[in-house]
């Protein structure tokens, strides 16, 4: 399953609301009325939002464990995490931004969980740790809208998380569904590879902490390009905090 690139960024509300009305993750429909606050959808997206915050509020209430009984709980994207991931550097808010933007570009995440590298680790390293998003599709805005969010990197320079891709157009060069992987690649100065496949992938940093993200297909017919602007950083958050 490898994907190229998706459709310029949804903008409309109607688009928007497709893509997150069978949720049950509050924040999403709390993203929707911040941002189409006079849309025809603002009743219904209340309503939702009522139902999925007390799904959720049952969720957590059986969830919680009884007196002297131990349980760890399962975070899934979008979801408020029982407690900050990374050290307290990733929050629920920062889970709940992510999963909207993923919605909106229609993009399948995977469970996932950021983790905080030992204070050992390098800064050209765990520089990697965070989460991105395209803006503009792959090749222009032709192809599929993508994420990626590195979860991890160790003192090997190995580094590893998910990227998940959206639906295809009818100029992508497969028309396989959108979905996502969980990759492992290398850390080489500016640059993380890795491989599926059918494709090599390149992600270099450039000026501004974005991403220029490359796929090589191994059949050699094509090699599209997109640039993807950072939506969390945990070098970032950890300059905040002083430490």
């Amino acid at each position: 399953t490898s994907p190229g690139a998706a459709p310029a960024a949804p903008q409309s509300d109607e688009v928007f609301w497709e893509a997150i009305r069978e949720s049950n993750v509050p924040g999403l429909f709390d993203e929707f009325l911040r941002r189409f606050s006079n849309s025809a959808r603002v009743s219904e997206a209340r309503s939702r939002l009522a139902e999925a915050q007390k799904s959720a509020a049952q969720v957590a209430s059986a969830a919680r464990p009884a007196a002297g009984e131990s349980r760890i709980a399962m975070q899934t994207p979008g979801e408020s995490p029982d407690m900050p991931q990374a050290g307290g550097m990733f929050t629920a808010q920062d889970a709940r931004r992510i999963a909207a933007i993923a919605a909106e570009h229609q993009i399948p995440i995977q469970q996932y969980r950021v983790n905080r590298p030992d204070a050992k680790i390098p800064a050209d390293v765990r520089k990697f740790v965070g989460a991105w998003a395209s803006k503009i599709a792959f090749g222009g805005g032709r192809g599929r809208q993508v994420m990626l969010i590195v979860t991890d990197v160790d003192a090997s320079r190995r580094a590893t998380g998910y990227y998940g891709y959206g639906p295809p157009t009818a100029t992508t060069f497969n028309q396989n569904p959108a979905g996502s992987f969980a990759f492992a690649g290398q850390i080489e100065g500016d640059t993380l590879r890795f491989e599926t496949g059918t494709a090599n992938w390149t992600v270099k940093f450039t000026v501004g902490d974005s991403l220029h993200m490359t796929q090589k297909l191994k059949n050699g017919n094509r090699t599209p390009t997109a640039m993807l602007e950072p939506v969390w950083r945990l070098v970032e958050r950890e300059r905040s905090a002083g430490r």
